[in-house]
């Protein structure tokens, strides 16, 4: 059965579609409200990308991208997508992060799935139980029973970084996680999302 995915994002600071801009106490990911166009997009020097962290595909449907950086990593052009049924990278539902948002040093974005209303931007409505007070909503989902795999890319849609789901691999109510966290191998986990793997 396909899982939904959709990515929840801790946010320190975000704009609020008004040019004023709002905030979290959460911490982890922030939101300029600069209009400058973010790099990802541009034919710059290449960034290293964010990590995937953690993963859920059964019961509540997300993804945790991650900072092991010493500092502030830029997201903004970069987009978080599941795999066509060729392999290849289904761009046409991928979540797309706004030029300006970053992941603070250590901290989580976190990216919520199984949402066919999902909209674009930071949202308020994430898991009802866990996890930071705001997410993105992405609209494609992570096949746990056959296996999936999960990409970044960036704004010119080129691979940075996979992460392959294997088939029948986690326990409802569990997740994959990297341990330790954000450097670690992928085993199974208790979810934290949002927060640091164990």
């Amino acid at each position: 059965m396909l899982k939904r995915l959709v990515v929840l994002v801790m946010v320190a600071g975000c704009t609020d579609g008004s040019g004023g801009s709002s905030s979290s106490s959460s911490g982890g990911v922030a939101q300029s409200s600069s209009g400058a166009a973010s790099s990802a997009a541009t034919s710059g020097p290449p960034r290293t990308p964010p990590v995937i962290n953690e993963v859920s595909a059964r019961g509540e449907d997300w993804i945790e991208l991650s900072n092991p950086g010493a500092g502030a990593l830029d997201v903004g052009g970069l987009a978080l997508a599941d795999r066509t049924a060729d392999g290849g990278v289904k761009l046409a539902e991928a979540v797309r992060f706004p030029a300006g948002t970053s992941i603070a040093a250590g901290g989580h974005l976190l990216v919520v799935a199984d949402n066919n209303a999902a909209m674009p931007g930071v949202q308020t409505v994430c898991l009802p139980d866990a996890g930071p007070p705001t997410c993105f909503h992405a609209r494609f989902g992570v096949t746990a029973g056959e296996g999936d795999t999960l990409f970044v890319v960036d704004g010119n849609d080129q691979v940075l970084s996979q992460f392959d789901v294997a088939p029948n691999a986690q326990a409802d109510g569990g997740s994959w996680c990297r341990s330790p966290n954000l450097t670690g191998s992928f085993q199974l986990c208790t979810p934290t999302p949002g927060a640091d793997n164990p």
